[in-house]
Protein backbone atom coordinates (compact mmCIF):
# COMPACT_ATOMS: atom_id res chain seq x y z
CA UNK A 1 0.00 0.00 0.00
CA UNK A 2 1.20 3.41 -0.93
CA UNK A 3 0.09 6.74 -0.36
CA UNK A 4 -0.59 8.99 -3.28
CA UNK A 5 0.63 12.78 -3.67
CA UNK A 6 -2.81 13.95 -3.04
CA UNK A 7 -3.14 12.35 0.45
CA UNK A 8 0.80 12.95 1.14
CA UNK A 9 -0.01 16.57 0.24
CA UNK A 10 -3.50 16.39 2.56
CA UNK A 11 -1.24 15.11 5.42
CA UNK A 12 1.34 17.73 4.82
CA UNK A 13 -0.82 20.46 4.87
CA UNK A 14 -2.78 19.02 8.43
CA UNK A 15 0.53 19.16 9.87
CA UNK A 16 1.29 22.99 8.51
CA UNK A 17 -1.81 24.38 9.57
CA UNK A 18 -2.11 22.73 12.89
CA UNK A 19 1.57 23.76 13.59
CA UNK A 20 1.28 27.72 12.51
CA UNK A 21 -2.33 27.33 14.58
CA UNK A 22 -0.21 26.60 17.32
CA UNK A 23 2.64 28.83 17.00
CA UNK A 24 0.06 32.04 16.74
CA UNK A 25 -1.02 30.70 20.59
CA UNK A 26 2.87 30.30 21.98
CA UNK A 27 4.55 32.42 24.02
CA UNK A 28 8.14 32.24 23.73
CA UNK A 29 10.37 31.18 26.91
CA UNK A 30 13.90 32.30 27.98
CA UNK A 31 15.69 29.32 25.67
CA UNK A 32 14.02 30.75 22.69
CA UNK A 33 14.70 34.27 23.80
CA UNK A 34 18.49 33.85 24.24
CA UNK A 35 19.29 32.96 20.33
CA UNK A 36 17.10 35.75 19.40
CA UNK A 37 19.47 38.38 22.26
CA UNK A 38 22.86 36.86 21.07
CA UNK A 39 21.52 36.90 16.79
CA UNK A 40 19.97 40.71 17.44
CA UNK A 41 22.15 42.23 19.81
CA UNK A 42 25.84 40.71 18.56
CA UNK A 43 27.95 41.40 16.06
CA UNK A 44 28.75 38.31 13.54
CA UNK A 45 32.43 38.41 15.59
CA UNK A 46 30.95 38.77 19.21
CA UNK A 47 28.41 36.00 17.94
CA UNK A 48 31.43 33.49 16.92
CA UNK A 49 33.63 34.26 20.29
CA UNK A 50 30.57 33.52 22.30
CA UNK A 51 29.07 30.56 20.94
CA UNK A 52 31.43 28.27 22.33
CA UNK A 53 30.31 29.31 25.97
CA UNK A 54 26.73 28.23 24.62
CA UNK A 55 27.86 25.39 23.46
CA UNK A 56 26.27 25.04 20.33
CA UNK A 57 27.10 24.85 16.67
CA UNK A 58 26.46 28.52 14.85
CA UNK A 59 24.10 27.52 12.31
CA UNK A 60 21.07 28.59 14.23
CA UNK A 61 22.53 32.01 15.41
CA UNK A 62 23.04 32.81 11.73
CA UNK A 63 19.60 31.87 10.30
CA UNK A 64 18.01 33.90 12.71
CA UNK A 65 20.16 37.32 12.89
CA UNK A 66 19.02 38.94 9.48
CA UNK A 67 15.23 38.56 11.34
CA UNK A 68 16.78 39.82 14.49
CA UNK A 69 19.02 42.29 12.80
CA UNK A 70 15.97 43.96 11.00
CA UNK A 71 13.82 44.39 13.67
CA UNK A 72 10.98 41.49 13.14
CA UNK A 73 9.19 40.20 15.27
CA UNK A 74 10.05 38.05 17.84
CA UNK A 75 7.89 35.07 17.00
CA UNK A 76 9.20 35.18 13.24
CA UNK A 77 11.51 33.11 14.34
CA UNK A 78 8.86 30.40 15.54
CA UNK A 79 7.47 30.70 12.02
CA UNK A 80 10.87 30.18 10.45
CA UNK A 81 11.27 27.00 12.76
CA UNK A 82 8.19 25.75 11.36
CA UNK A 83 8.87 26.17 7.55
CA UNK A 84 12.06 24.01 8.55
CA UNK A 85 10.01 21.22 9.68
CA UNK A 86 7.48 21.32 7.16
CA UNK A 87 10.76 20.70 4.45
CA UNK A 88 11.68 18.18 6.99
CA UNK A 89 8.00 16.47 6.69
CA UNK A 90 7.94 17.65 3.00
CA UNK A 91 11.16 15.09 2.55
CA UNK A 92 10.30 12.07 4.87
CA UNK A 93 6.53 12.21 3.04
CA UNK A 94 7.57 12.51 -0.37
CA UNK A 95 11.14 11.92 -0.98
CA UNK A 96 11.92 9.03 1.35
CA UNK A 97 10.79 5.01 1.41
CA UNK A 98 9.32 4.59 5.14
CA UNK A 99 6.67 2.47 5.56
CA UNK A 100 3.33 3.74 4.95
CA UNK A 101 2.04 3.55 8.84
CA UNK A 102 5.19 5.57 9.51
CA UNK A 103 4.21 8.38 7.43
CA UNK A 104 0.91 8.35 8.69
CA UNK A 105 2.07 9.00 12.11
CA UNK A 106 5.38 11.06 12.18
CA UNK A 107 4.35 14.12 11.46
CA UNK A 108 1.78 14.00 14.82
CA UNK A 109 4.24 12.23 16.88
CA UNK A 110 5.40 14.37 20.17
CA UNK A 111 8.73 15.99 18.93
CA UNK A 112 7.81 16.50 15.10
CA UNK A 113 4.44 18.11 16.06
CA UNK A 114 5.33 19.86 18.82
CA UNK A 115 8.23 19.84 20.30
CA UNK A 116 10.63 20.94 17.32
CA UNK A 117 8.28 22.41 15.78
CA UNK A 118 6.71 24.94 17.88
CA UNK A 119 9.03 26.16 20.15
CA UNK A 120 11.98 28.04 18.05
CA UNK A 121 15.17 26.31 18.74
CA UNK A 122 18.14 24.84 16.47
CA UNK A 123 16.56 21.53 17.13
CA UNK A 124 14.17 21.51 13.89
CA UNK A 125 17.40 21.89 11.69
CA UNK A 126 18.36 17.99 12.82
CA UNK A 127 15.19 17.25 11.99
CA UNK A 128 15.45 18.99 8.49
CA UNK A 129 19.25 17.66 7.80
CA UNK A 130 18.47 13.93 9.14
CA UNK A 131 15.39 13.84 6.70
CA UNK A 132 17.18 15.22 3.81
CA UNK A 133 20.13 12.83 4.46
CA UNK A 134 17.87 10.05 4.08
CA UNK A 135 16.14 11.13 1.05
CA UNK A 136 19.67 11.34 -0.78
CA UNK A 137 21.13 8.13 0.39
CA UNK A 138 20.39 6.55 -2.32
CA UNK A 139 22.06 8.64 -4.76
CA UNK A 140 25.06 9.57 -2.09
CA UNK A 141 27.60 8.52 -4.62
CA UNK A 142 26.30 10.25 -7.77
CA UNK A 143 28.17 13.25 -9.36
CA UNK A 144 26.09 16.17 -8.08
CA UNK A 145 23.97 14.28 -5.06
CA UNK A 146 27.35 13.45 -3.48
CA UNK A 147 27.89 17.14 -2.80
CA UNK A 148 24.37 17.81 -1.90
CA UNK A 149 24.67 14.78 0.70
CA UNK A 150 27.92 16.40 1.86
CA UNK A 151 26.57 19.80 3.19
CA UNK A 152 23.68 17.80 4.40
CA UNK A 153 26.01 15.86 6.92
CA UNK A 154 27.79 19.24 7.38
CA UNK A 155 24.09 21.05 8.10
CA UNK A 156 23.31 18.05 11.10
CA UNK A 157 26.62 18.24 12.55
CA UNK A 158 25.78 22.56 13.10
CA UNK A 159 22.85 21.82 13.99
CA UNK A 160 23.34 20.29 17.68
CA UNK A 161 26.44 18.84 20.07
CA UNK A 162 24.15 15.88 20.60
CA UNK A 163 23.83 14.62 16.80
CA UNK A 164 27.75 14.96 16.59
CA UNK A 165 28.88 11.23 17.15
CA UNK A 166 25.39 10.32 14.58
CA UNK A 167 27.11 12.69 11.87
CA UNK A 168 30.52 10.62 12.44
CA UNK A 169 29.07 7.51 11.99
CA UNK A 170 27.16 8.94 8.77
CA UNK A 171 31.35 10.06 7.73
CA UNK A 172 32.23 6.47 8.83
CA UNK A 173 29.66 4.50 6.45
CA UNK A 174 30.61 7.04 3.85
CA UNK A 175 33.86 6.02 3.76
CA UNK A 176 33.46 1.83 4.17
CA UNK A 177 30.65 2.46 1.76
CA UNK A 178 32.99 4.08 -0.76
CA UNK A 179 35.49 1.66 -0.36
CA UNK A 180 33.28 -1.51 -0.52
CA UNK A 181 32.15 -0.44 -3.95
CA UNK A 182 35.22 1.26 -4.82
CA UNK A 183 33.55 5.15 -5.22
CA UNK A 184 36.88 6.70 -5.93
CA UNK A 185 36.15 9.41 -7.80
CA UNK A 186 36.83 13.19 -7.26
CA UNK A 187 33.69 14.00 -6.54
CA UNK A 188 33.44 11.31 -3.61
CA UNK A 189 36.57 12.64 -2.30
CA UNK A 190 35.58 16.41 -2.18
CA UNK A 191 32.52 14.79 -0.64
CA UNK A 192 34.00 13.38 1.92
CA UNK A 193 36.74 16.34 2.77
CA UNK A 194 33.73 18.66 2.81
CA UNK A 195 31.89 16.51 5.79
CA UNK A 196 35.10 16.50 7.27
CA UNK A 197 36.03 20.45 7.49
CA UNK A 198 32.41 21.30 7.93
CA UNK A 199 32.11 19.27 10.96
CA UNK A 200 35.06 17.89 12.53
CA UNK A 201 36.25 21.75 12.94
CA UNK A 202 33.64 22.30 16.17
CA UNK A 203 35.73 20.09 18.06
CA UNK A 204 38.28 22.63 18.66
CA UNK A 205 36.30 25.59 18.31
CA UNK A 206 33.53 24.15 20.86
CA UNK A 207 36.37 22.86 22.88
CA UNK A 208 38.38 26.21 23.26
CA UNK A 209 35.50 27.39 25.47
CA UNK A 210 36.44 29.24 29.03
CA UNK A 211 33.40 27.99 30.16
CA UNK A 212 34.43 24.38 30.05
CA UNK A 213 35.98 24.35 33.15
CA UNK A 214 32.44 24.66 34.63
CA UNK A 215 31.17 22.10 33.09
CA UNK A 216 33.86 19.52 34.41
CA UNK A 217 31.17 18.66 37.45
CA UNK A 218 29.45 15.29 37.02
CA UNK A 219 25.61 14.36 37.24
CA UNK A 220 24.96 13.03 40.47
CA UNK A 221 23.49 9.76 38.97
CA UNK A 222 24.28 9.53 35.68
CA UNK A 223 22.59 5.76 35.18
CA UNK A 224 19.12 7.45 36.18
CA UNK A 225 19.91 10.28 33.82
CA UNK A 226 20.71 8.20 31.02
CA UNK A 227 17.04 6.38 31.87
CA UNK A 228 15.22 9.31 32.29
CA UNK A 229 16.26 10.56 28.91
CA UNK A 230 15.60 7.34 26.87
CA UNK A 231 12.10 6.85 28.68
CA UNK A 232 10.83 10.63 27.36
CA UNK A 233 12.94 10.20 23.66
CA UNK A 234 10.33 7.07 23.35
CA UNK A 235 7.63 6.87 25.51
CA UNK A 236 7.57 10.67 26.63
CA UNK A 237 6.59 9.54 30.24
CA UNK A 238 5.78 5.72 31.27
CA UNK A 239 8.10 2.74 33.01
CA UNK A 240 11.88 2.98 32.42
CA UNK A 241 12.30 -0.14 32.56
CA UNK A 242 9.31 -0.98 29.51
CA UNK A 243 11.54 1.97 27.50
CA UNK A 244 14.84 0.45 27.86
CA UNK A 245 13.32 -3.16 26.52
CA UNK A 246 12.11 -1.36 23.65
CA UNK A 247 15.34 0.00 22.87
CA UNK A 248 17.12 -3.11 23.11
CA UNK A 249 14.52 -4.94 21.01
CA UNK A 250 15.40 -1.97 18.40
CA UNK A 251 18.47 -2.33 18.44
CA UNK A 252 18.76 -6.19 18.06
CA UNK A 253 16.46 -5.47 15.05
CA UNK A 254 19.38 -4.41 13.81
CA UNK A 255 21.52 -7.15 14.53
CA UNK A 256 22.08 -8.03 10.49
CA UNK A 257 22.61 -4.76 9.30
CA UNK A 258 25.69 -3.98 10.76
CA UNK A 259 25.99 -0.62 9.20
CA UNK A 260 22.72 0.55 10.40
CA UNK A 261 23.82 -0.68 13.88
CA UNK A 262 27.40 0.53 13.78
CA UNK A 263 25.16 4.38 13.53
CA UNK A 264 22.50 3.77 16.05
CA UNK A 265 25.55 3.12 18.46
CA UNK A 266 27.45 5.79 17.71
CA UNK A 267 24.70 8.52 17.89
CA UNK A 268 23.04 6.86 21.14
CA UNK A 269 26.84 6.35 22.88
CA UNK A 270 27.29 10.25 22.22
CA UNK A 271 24.27 11.58 22.74
CA UNK A 272 23.49 9.43 25.98
CA UNK A 273 26.77 9.80 27.35
CA UNK A 274 26.37 14.30 27.00
CA UNK A 275 22.93 13.32 28.56
CA UNK A 276 23.78 10.84 31.37
CA UNK A 277 27.43 13.24 32.38
CA UNK A 278 27.16 16.11 31.48
CA UNK A 279 23.81 17.38 31.21
CA UNK A 280 22.63 19.04 34.79
CA UNK A 281 19.01 20.91 33.42
CA UNK A 282 17.44 17.82 31.59
CA UNK A 283 14.26 18.50 29.20
CA UNK A 284 12.46 16.90 26.32
CA UNK A 285 13.82 18.73 23.61
CA UNK A 286 17.39 17.23 24.45
CA UNK A 287 16.05 13.43 25.00
CA UNK A 288 14.53 13.95 21.76
CA UNK A 289 17.64 13.34 19.91
CA UNK A 290 17.76 9.65 21.17
CA UNK A 291 14.05 9.90 18.90
CA UNK A 292 15.70 11.12 15.83
CA UNK A 293 18.31 8.55 16.05
CA UNK A 294 16.32 5.84 15.85
CA UNK A 295 14.10 7.00 13.26
CA UNK A 296 17.57 8.19 11.09
CA UNK A 297 19.07 4.58 11.85
CA UNK A 298 16.04 2.45 10.88
CA UNK A 299 15.31 4.85 8.01
CA UNK A 300 18.83 4.21 6.31
CA UNK A 301 18.50 0.80 7.42
CA UNK A 302 16.14 0.01 4.28
CA UNK A 303 19.14 0.43 2.17
CA UNK A 304 21.37 -2.00 4.11
CA UNK A 305 19.61 -5.37 3.00
CA UNK A 306 21.66 -8.20 4.19
CA UNK A 307 21.52 -11.64 2.17
CA UNK A 308 20.40 -14.11 5.12
CA UNK A 309 18.67 -12.05 7.46
CA UNK A 310 16.75 -14.20 9.56
CA UNK A 311 12.75 -13.86 9.96
CA UNK A 312 12.82 -13.19 13.99
CA UNK A 313 15.22 -10.50 12.91
CA UNK A 314 12.91 -9.10 10.03
CA UNK A 315 13.79 -4.60 10.00
CA UNK A 316 10.00 -4.49 9.61
CA UNK A 317 9.11 -5.87 13.44
CA UNK A 318 11.35 -2.78 13.99
CA UNK A 319 9.08 -0.45 11.95
CA UNK A 320 6.08 -1.70 13.39
CA UNK A 321 8.10 -0.98 17.58
CA UNK A 322 8.64 2.64 15.91
CA UNK A 323 4.89 3.07 14.79
CA UNK A 324 3.50 1.67 18.42
CA UNK A 325 5.95 4.18 19.66
CA UNK A 326 4.63 7.22 17.54
CA UNK A 327 1.28 6.45 18.53
CA UNK A 328 1.56 5.95 21.65
CA UNK A 329 3.28 9.25 21.71
CA UNK A 330 0.46 10.90 20.08
CA UNK A 331 -1.32 11.11 23.65
CA UNK A 332 1.53 13.32 24.84
CA UNK A 333 1.59 15.35 21.91
CA UNK A 334 -2.41 16.37 21.79
CA UNK A 335 -1.78 17.38 25.63
CA UNK A 336 0.81 19.38 25.27
CA UNK A 337 -0.60 20.95 21.95
CA UNK A 338 -3.68 21.67 23.26
CA UNK A 339 -2.70 23.01 26.93
CA UNK A 340 -0.20 25.29 24.76
CA UNK A 341 -3.40 26.81 22.95
CA UNK A 342 -5.10 26.72 26.12
CA UNK A 343 -2.66 28.27 28.16
CA UNK A 344 0.17 30.51 28.70
CA UNK A 345 3.41 29.30 27.79
CA UNK A 346 5.15 31.97 29.47
CA UNK A 347 4.23 35.70 30.63
CA UNK A 348 7.39 37.47 29.61
CA UNK A 349 5.02 38.91 26.93
CA UNK A 350 2.57 40.31 29.46
CA UNK A 351 5.07 41.61 31.84
CA UNK A 352 6.64 43.36 28.84
CA UNK A 353 3.39 44.65 27.90
CA UNK A 354 2.60 45.81 31.03
CA UNK A 355 6.18 47.57 31.48
CA UNK A 356 5.48 49.33 28.16
CA UNK A 357 1.76 50.29 28.65
CA UNK A 358 2.72 51.92 32.06
CA UNK A 359 5.58 53.81 30.96
CA UNK A 360 8.27 51.26 33.15
CA UNK A 361 10.31 50.55 30.40
CA UNK A 362 11.99 54.22 30.95
CA UNK A 363 13.32 53.22 34.07
CA UNK A 364 15.59 51.05 35.33
CA UNK A 365 14.93 48.02 35.18
CA UNK A 366 16.68 45.28 38.13
CA UNK A 367 16.27 41.62 37.05
CA UNK A 368 17.15 39.06 39.44
CA UNK A 369 17.87 35.48 38.00
CA UNK A 370 18.71 36.64 34.85
CA UNK A 371 17.81 33.31 33.49
CA UNK A 372 14.36 33.69 33.21
CA UNK A 373 14.16 37.27 33.57
CA UNK A 374 16.03 37.91 29.81
CA UNK A 375 12.85 35.94 28.46
CA UNK A 376 11.40 39.87 28.58
CA UNK A 377 14.26 41.53 26.76
CA UNK A 378 13.24 40.31 23.09
CA UNK A 379 9.81 42.37 23.71
CA UNK A 380 11.83 45.56 24.78
CA UNK A 381 14.13 46.67 22.12
CA UNK A 382 17.01 48.66 23.11
CA UNK A 383 16.49 48.06 26.78
CA UNK A 384 18.89 46.51 28.83
CA UNK A 385 18.00 44.69 32.53
CA UNK A 386 20.32 45.50 34.97
CA UNK A 387 21.21 41.73 36.40
CA UNK A 388 22.15 42.74 40.06
CA UNK A 389 23.78 38.91 40.36
CA UNK A 390 26.99 40.25 38.59
CA UNK A 391 25.81 44.13 38.38
CA UNK A 392 26.13 44.46 35.07
CA UNK A 393 23.41 45.37 32.31
CA UNK A 394 22.82 43.17 29.49
CA UNK A 395 20.00 41.19 27.58
CA UNK A 396 20.86 37.83 27.07
CA UNK A 397 22.91 36.40 30.13
CA UNK A 398 26.19 34.92 29.78
CA UNK A 399 28.15 31.67 30.55
CA UNK A 400 30.90 33.06 32.38
CA UNK A 401 32.19 32.86 36.05
CA UNK A 402 29.49 35.02 37.78
CA UNK A 403 26.73 33.30 36.15
CA UNK A 404 27.60 30.46 36.43
CA UNK A 405 28.52 30.80 40.55
CA UNK A 406 25.53 32.84 41.26
CA UNK A 407 22.76 31.59 39.13
CA UNK A 408 19.63 30.69 41.78
CA UNK A 409 22.13 31.53 44.21
CA UNK A 410 20.58 34.96 45.66
CA UNK A 411 17.03 35.47 46.67
CA UNK A 412 15.12 38.53 44.95
CA UNK A 413 16.54 40.53 48.27
CA UNK A 414 20.06 40.58 47.24
CA UNK A 415 19.17 42.24 44.01
CA UNK A 416 16.64 44.82 45.98
CA UNK A 417 19.85 45.58 48.13
CA UNK A 418 22.34 45.48 45.75
CA UNK A 419 20.18 48.19 43.02
CA UNK A 420 19.52 50.01 46.86
CA UNK A 421 23.26 50.91 47.25
CA UNK A 422 24.16 51.32 43.31
CA UNK A 423 21.38 53.91 42.40
CA UNK A 424 20.78 55.98 45.50
CA UNK A 425 20.01 58.71 43.78
CA UNK A 426 17.69 57.24 41.02
CA UNK A 427 15.53 55.19 43.72
CA UNK A 428 12.46 56.20 41.92
CA UNK A 429 13.37 55.36 38.77
CA UNK A 430 14.36 51.49 39.95
CA UNK A 431 11.30 48.74 38.55
CA UNK A 432 12.33 45.18 39.94
CA UNK A 433 11.25 42.64 37.90
CA UNK A 434 11.19 39.18 39.76
CA UNK A 435 10.29 35.71 39.12
CA UNK A 436 9.29 35.01 43.23
CA UNK A 437 6.94 37.46 44.85
CA UNK A 438 9.17 39.13 47.83
CA UNK A 439 9.42 38.38 51.61
CA UNK A 440 6.73 40.23 53.90
CA UNK A 441 9.57 42.33 55.63
CA UNK A 442 10.80 43.06 52.14
CA UNK A 443 7.32 43.99 51.09
CA UNK A 444 6.93 46.77 53.72
CA UNK A 445 9.82 48.96 51.17
CA UNK A 446 8.36 47.69 48.09
CA UNK A 447 4.70 48.14 45.89
CA UNK A 448 3.56 45.47 43.78
CA UNK A 449 2.68 46.92 40.53
CA UNK A 450 2.26 43.59 38.76
CA UNK A 451 1.98 39.74 38.82
CA UNK A 452 1.40 37.06 36.64
CA UNK A 453 -2.72 36.08 36.76
CA UNK A 454 -1.82 32.33 37.66
CA UNK A 455 1.05 30.23 36.61
CA UNK A 456 2.47 29.52 33.06
CA UNK A 457 3.67 26.31 31.61
CA UNK A 458 7.02 27.19 32.13
CA UNK A 459 6.11 27.58 36.30
CA UNK A 460 9.62 29.33 36.63
CA UNK A 461 8.50 32.13 34.14
CA UNK A 462 5.41 33.97 36.13
CA UNK A 463 6.79 37.86 37.11
CA UNK A 464 5.87 39.80 40.06
CA UNK A 465 6.82 43.73 39.34
CA UNK A 466 7.40 46.09 42.35
CA UNK A 467 8.68 49.66 42.77
CA UNK A 468 10.42 51.00 46.00
CA UNK A 469 7.72 52.81 48.22
CA UNK A 470 7.62 56.73 48.25
CA UNK A 471 9.17 56.75 51.97
CA UNK A 472 11.96 54.46 50.94
CA UNK A 473 15.88 56.62 50.96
Amino acid sequence: MKLSKLQLSLLLTIYIAAVFLGIYNHEPWRDEAQAWLLARDMSLFQLFHTLPSEGHPPLWYLLIMPMAKAGLPYISQNYLDALIMAGAMYLLLFRSELPVLLKLLLPFSYYMFYEYAEIARNYCLIAFFLALIISLYPRRFERTNSIFFALAVVGLFNSHVLIFAFACGLILLYVWDMKQGRHYNKHTFIALAIMCIGGLYLLPWLGSAHIIQYYQVQADDPAKNIMSSITHALLISGDSSIALLILAVLSLLLAYRVKPLLLLVFGLTGALYILGFKYTVPGLRHDGIIFLVLLGSYALAMYYKPANEPKILKLQYGQYLLVAIMAFQLVASASAYSSDINNSFSYSADAADYLKQNSLDTGIIVGSQAWAVSALAPYLPGKKIYYAECQRYGTYYIYDSCFMNNKWAYPPGYSIHIAHDNFKDSLSRLVFVFNNPVSDEQARYLELLYSSPDKPIRSDEAYYIYKFRNNVQ
